[in-house]
């Protein structure tokens, strides 16, 4: 799908105008059936791969790590000695 710019990058109505994309995009990706469809996620794989080169870095951020005092509370059902 081809982009139309009417602005020039980095200006306040680029930003604002990207910005009610994506918050857009996220409204209409909350639906579960809609982000599991394979046409969805092929372009969620393209948005991803522009974003980390143009970051520089993934924008996967993962859960939360645990301490090992949960993890092997969790592993072994018991307190750690």
């Amino acid at each position: 799908m081809p982009t139309c710019r009417t602005t020039k990058p980095g200006t306040d109505a680029d930003v604002a105008a990207a910005t009610t994309v994506i918050a857009g995009l996220r409204d209409r990706l909350a639906r579960t059936e809609t982000l599991e469809h394979p046409a969805v996620q092929h372009e969620l794989r393209k948005l991803e791969d522009l974003l980390v080169s143009q970051l520089g870095h993934s924008v996967h951020k993962p859960g939360r790590h645990r301490s090992a005092v949960s993890t092997a509370r969790t592993i072994t059902g018991q307190e750690p000695e």
